[in-house]
């Protein structure tokens, strides 16, 4: 859904630069000029810019994949063309002094000790993400043990899938108990975030509100 969302967005900010063109009509000068656009009249940044193109290239080898255009006549990206703006992850990390404090840290307010043990059960559990948590089912525990898929790359590595496996330590059981479904059954969410009736729109709306919230 979020692909989905990230390729309209692409659309309509192209539409916007110079409305709706043709294949043909993206040169590399078409897409300087768009990177400008974005980066001096709309206040965006490189990595902005990055992830709008590299979807306009998705489509781009969609359509010479299936015969639309021809690669060799307007091709506009790779070596010697225009190369799409790269982004750095830096990764931050706390110090274990702060998240000492974290821990011990008494919040006075449910919602914010809401947020604090999500916070935990995920640092707890190898890192995972809101979206790993929210989608996390019973059928996930495995006795003493939580697996599960990364949500970011369970579809990239389908043939392949890399369980993540964590130990369900004292403090996330009594986060399961406090704030977990009562309904405990395997095809149950653990936590109520989503709604197994929810369509993929209503889902992803609901995890990104929960990482707000988080």
């Amino acid at each position: 859904m979020g692909s989905a969302l990230n390729y309209q967005d692409t659309y309509n900010s192209l539409r916007r630069f110079r409305g709706n063109v043709r294949f043909i009509d993206i040169t590399v000068s078409y897409l300087n000029q768009y990177e400008q656009w974005m980066i001096n009249v709309n206040h965006r940044t490189k990595t902005t810019v990055g992830i709008k193109l590299r979807a306009l290239r998705a489509v781009f080898n969609e359509a010479i994949e299936n015969g639309i255009i021809k690669r060799e006549k307007c091709y506009p990206f790779g070596l010697r063309r225009y190369q799409i703006p790269a982004s750095r992850n830096i990764k931050k990390a706390l110090e274990l002094g702060d998240v000492q404090k974290m821990y011990e840290d008494e919040p006075e307010f449910q919602q914010d000790k809401k947020a604090k043990d999500y916070w935990f059960f995920c640092y707890f559990g190898n890192g995972m993400n809101p979206k790993d948590l929210a989608y996390l089912k019973y059928k996930n525990i495995d006795g003493e043990y939580l697996t599960f898929i990364r949500a970011k790359t369970e579809r990239a590595t389908r043939t392949d899938p890399k369980l993540i496996t964590a130990y369900i330590n004292e403090d996330m059981q009594k986060i399961i108990e406090r704030w977990g479904n009562k309904d405990k059954s395997p095809a149950n969410y653990i936590f109520p975030i989503l709604d197994l009736n929810a369509d993929p729109m209503q889902q992803y709306n609901r995890v990104k509100s929960f990482a707000k919230f988080y």
